[in-house]
C-alpha cells in the first residue's frame, strides 16, 4: 500500500532513527538554483543544447562556492541559488538532528545521499554548517581520500568515525553523511583513465576532462 507524504513526513525520524536510510535527488532537487535540461533547447526536436546548459550550470556553481573571478549571475540567479543553499541546509541540519538521536550500539549513524546531480549545493552547505558551528560534530565523507590530492575510492564509504574518552574510557561514534554522486560533479577531474580527482574548485578544463555524464538524456547509459 502506497505511503503518502504526510506519513513519509511523520515517520522519517523514526525510520533514521531505526534503520538504514538513503536519499536519492534528481535534478528538480537543485531547481531552482541549477538549470532543468528542458530550459536549454536544442535546435532538433527533442535535443539538448548540452553545450549551453553545462555553461550556466558551471558559471552558478562558481558563483555558489565563491569563486574570485567576476561571474554574469543575474539578481534573480543570486537569489535562486542562495534560496536553493539554504533549503540544502536546512535539509541537512536536520537529518544531523535526527542522527543525534539514533543509538550507536544497534545501529550506525549514518545516512547516504544518491544524487544524480553535479552541482555543489550538499558540498557547500555542509562547508557552511561546519563554519558556523551550529551542529554537533559530525563527518561528511563525499568517498575522497588525500590532503592536497584528494582521489575518489568507494572504499572510503565503508569506514565510521568514533570520538574516545580522554582516558579512553568510551567510544562514542560521531553522525555521518554520505554523498555518492552517481553521475559525476563539476569538481571531479579526470587524473587517468581509472583515477579521479576531488577538485576544490569547479573544473573549467575541456569536457572530456571532466567527470561528469553528458545531460543529453541518455544518462543511464554512462552512470558513473
Amino acid at each position: 500500500m502506497p505511503v503518502s507524504e504526510k506519513e513519509i513526513i511523520e515517520r522519517l525520524p523514526d525510520w533514521i532513527a531505526e534503520k538504514k536510510t538513503s536519499f536519492l535527488f534528481g535534478s528538480g532537487t537543485s531547481a531552482p538554483g541549477m538549470p532543468l535540461m528542458n530550459m536549454f533547447p536544442g535546435e532538433k526536436d527533442g535535443s539538448i543544447d548540452v553545450d549551453g546548459l553545462m555553461y550556466e550550470i558551471i558559471k552558478r556553481n562558481k558563483f555558489l562556492i565563491g569563486a574570485k573571478m567576476k561571474i554574469n549571475v543575474s539578481e534573480e540567479e543570486s537569489k535562486a541559488i542562495l534560496g536553493t543553499l539554504g533549503a540544502y541546509k536546512k535539509f541537512i541540519e536536520i537529518l544531523l538532528d535526527m542522527l543525534g538521536n539514533v543509538n550507536a550500539r544497534e545501529r550506525h549513524k549514518n545516512i547516504n545521499i544518491f544524487t544524480t546531480n553535479y552541482d555543489l549545493f550538499i558540498e557547500k552547505a555542509v562547508d557552511d554548517i561546519y563554519e558556523s558551528g551550529s551542529t554537533a560534530p559530525f563527518i561528511f565523507n563525499d568517498g575522497a581520500r588525500g590532503y592536497f590530492n584528494r582521489l575518489l575510492d568507494n572504499s572510503n564509504f565503508d569506514t565510521t568515525t568514533a570520538y574516545k574518552g580522554r582516558f579512553d574510557n568510551y567510544i562514542n561514534e560521531l553522525p555521518s553523511i554520505n554523498l555518492a554522486k552517481i553521475h559525476g560533479s563539476v569538481n571531479w577531474k579526470k587524473q587517468s583513465e581509472d583515477v579521479i580527482r576531488v577538485c576544490n574548485y569547479v573544473v573549467r578544463d575541456k569536457p572530456e576532462k571532466r567527470e561528469t555524464v553528458k545531460p543529453d538524456g541518455n544518462e543511464p547509459e554512462a552512470t558513473t
